[in-house]
């Protein structure tokens, strides 16, 4: 080879190498891959799914980049650019986290389109590196773009519907319903809450309700249930909210309006005992009355004064001084007021009157009456049969009074005590001293709680003291007659439960 044709050949080799070294000695953007899949994605969740790519410089010197979502379901959750300086001793290439979240798709979208594939775009931008000046920077002028693209599928989704959304109990309903539809597709779970400290109103008496409802239409029937005599105060109308919250469904959150209207339906207390204008009434005689409905019928609290006097004029005046039980709740009083016994052969005249918490309507009952006997056989049953002292009688007066008729258990034993069986009670306890001397050591043994319950103190009875009365009714019930014995029965179920002793404000300890 001629030296003419090696210089040539020489020369060549130099202007490759020189062209090889232009092209690497500026940076080269290269993203990988230039596809992702974010597979399916909850429209009604904020979890993002997420995909990872890497961005290399495959040239050399400063890689500015960029990257920008083109649409709002896309979001980039790491750094949105940066630049790889080979020269510093960078790494030649970064890995980013791209990510797809279903809550923002509905923005632009009518519901029937939101379900199936979606696509969009991630651009991976390549700004130019200023070298020039002391200050070597990124610009905002882009050199090369490469296309990210990006797809993702919205399964069908479930779609929370509640009808209707006010809901109004007016004055007289108790109960309303409202129903809780999937208008879209799949399973649909959901939860109703009703917000706020409100305890009139329940899920059927429970403070929540849940359940699932598949797509297509089916729906949950919900009800609600009010309990009117826990609404206080003088008002007119309540009102509450209840939430119905369904974390995979759009939307997740349906608010319900409640209302209820509250009337106090005063009733004319009537059928009195004693029956009107009967005589050879007891000494210790009670007055009891019909309310004309439970606290629920009537909407409300009423509260009575009953007024009770031999003086027939001061009783139809509703003068104070005939005044004998004032603003009580129960339909029972004592008129004597656990003061002892009525006079003998005397006609007493009473009536009722019925007065609203808000203290704006009233009620008043006719005038009844009734006489008293000659006192032989008309006397309190304790007193007659068991030999107690007047403070021990006094006590269980106290006892009936004012424990005993606050509760609706109690009530019943109150009842029972001045019930037509309550002459043959009288009847066997006189003839069987056995049973009376139990029932003496049965009051003396309850003494003490008894004591410390009408001071509103502990009141504490052991399984020897419940012992002692099951013993006691199971004795008394082998000389009563098959309606009493009936009774009987359910008493000693009382006794074996615990009812009678927990409605009367006793704590049981072993």
């Amino acid at each position: 080879m001629n030296a003419q044709r090696f210089t040539q050949l020489i020369l060549l080799w130099g202007l490759l190498v020189v062209s090889v070294s232009l092209v690497y000695a500026e940076p080269v953007l290269q993203v990988t891959p230039e596809a992702v899949d974010f597979g399916e994605v909850e429209v009604y969740s904020t979890d993002i799914k997420t995909e990872e790519i890497t961005i290399s410089n495959c040239g050399d010197g400063v890689l500015c980049w960029g990257i920008v979502p083109d649409d709002a379901w896309l979001t980039v959750e790491g750094n949105t650019s940066g630049e790889i300086n080979l020269p510093d001793g960078d790494a030649r290439y970064v890995q980013e986290t791209l990510g797809a979240c279903g809550l923002c798709i509905t923005v632009e979208l009518e519901e029937d389109e939101i379900a199936g594939e979606h696509s969009g775009s991630f651009f991976v931008y390549q700004y130019v590196y200023d070298e020039s000046g002391t200050d070597p920077h990124c610009t905002t002028i882009v050199d090369t773009t490469i296309r990210v693209t990006a797809t993702m599928t919205i399964p069908d989704n479930n779609i929370l519907e509640v009808d209707p959304l006010e809901v109004d109990f007016g004055t007289d309903d108790d109960e309303r319903t409202f129903n809780i539809k999937n208008t879209g597709e799949g399973e649909m779970e959901w939860e109703a809450l009703i917000t706020g400290d409100v305890d009139w109103l329940t899920f059927e008496g429970e403070t929540t309700a849940s359940g699932t409802v598949t797509g297509g239409g089916l729906a949950n029937s919900v009800m609600l249930t009010i309990d009117r005599s826990k609404i206080e105060g003088c008002i007119e109308e309540v009102s509450a909210t209840v939430k119905v919250a369904s974390p995979n469904a759009l939307p997740d959150e349906v608010i319900i309006s409640v209302t209820a209207g509250k009337e106090i339906i005063i009733p004319n207390p009537s059928s009195p005992t004693p029956v009107n204008g009967t005589t050879d009434q007891s000494l210790y005689t009670t007055l009891k009355w019909q309310s004309g409905g439970t606290q629920g019928d009537i909407g409300g609290i009423v509260y009575y004064d009953i007024y009770f006097s031999a003086n027939q004029t001061s009783v139809e005046n509703s003068s104070p001084s005939a005044l004998v039980c004032d603003d009580i709740s129960v339909s029972y009083c004592d008129p004597a007021q656990g003061g002892g016994a009525l006079d003998a052969q005397t006609t007493y005249y009473w009536r009722v009157k019925a007065i609203d918490e808000c203290e704006e309507n009233e009620q008043e009952s006719d005038v009844w009456s009734f006489t008293t006997g000659a006192g032989q056989g008309n006397v309190c049953p304790v007193s007659t049969v068991l030999l107690l002292s007047e403070h021990k009688i006094s006590l269980l007066r106290t006892l009936r009074d004012e424990v005993l008729v606050k509760s609706e258990n109690g009530q019943k034993y109150v009842t029972l005590y001045y019930s037509p069986y309550a002459l043959e009670a009288l009847l066997i306890m006189l003839f069987n001293a056995d049973l009376r001397m139990c029932a003496e050591k049965i009051v003396e043994d309850f003494l003490p709680a008894t004591q410390a319950l009408v001071r509103g103190g502990e009141a504490r009875i052991d399984s020897v003291m419940r012992a002692e009365v099951k013993q006691f009714l199971e004795e008394f019930e082998k000389e009563v007659s098959p309606g009493l014995k009936e009774i009987i029965e359910d008493v000693k179920k009382d006794v074996a439960t615990g009812v009678l002793f927990k409605n009367a404000g006793f704590s049981l300890s072993k």
